[in-house]
């Protein structure tokens, strides 16, 4: 059995090189956090009678691994491919300082943008000549980066987590 909606926290690990990435894909009552990553190490635990080294492994903290293109290794569809160029552009050029606070990375941190002026920036770059279509491929390309951790939205404003 399945229960819906039971979960408070989803984090997704994965091998990526030689580091280990770590990225929260759900929390429910707040915004996920932007992913940490590991390598393991090994360590020395103590000595045996003999006085032979006891090791075991352990994991320190590193930078995330991240792929070539700088997604972390997350394969796009063509859309959110789109949609994360056109809002790294419009974060350029209309983004304005992260207000800081609950929900949101540190105070000024990272530039934030509108998600409804970004999706009306984005209904025009979809692959589409109805506009019902554009708009709708556009919601649900914002929705998936959302849910691969590489977009974050808190009280109507987008930026990168990376």
């Amino acid at each position: 059995m399945v229960l819906l909606g039971a979960l408070d926290a989803e984090y997704m690990v994965e091998k990526q090189g030689e580091g280990i990435r770590v990225t929260n894909t759900m929390m429910k009552k707040t915004a996920p956090h932007p992913p940490i990553g590991f390598r393991v190490v090994e360590v020395e635990i103590g000595t045996t009678r003999k006085g032979e080294p006891i090791t075991s492994a352990a994991l320190t903290e590193i930078e995330p691994p991240k792929s070539e293109d700088g997604l972390a290794g997350k394969p796009l569809s063509p859309n959110q491919k789109i949609a994360f160029e056109a809002l790294r552009q419009f974060m350029d050029d209309c983004g304005t300082p992260c207000p800081g606070g609950t929900g949101w990375p540190e105070q000024g941190s990272r530039k934030v943008v509108g998600q409804d002026a970004f999706l009306k920036f984005l209904n025009g770059k979809m692959r589409s000549d109805n506009p019902d279509s554009r708009r709708r491929a556009a919601q649900r390309a914002v929705d998936n980066l959302v849910k691969k951790n590489l977009v974050q939205i808190n009280e109507g404003s987008l930026w990168i987590i990376q």
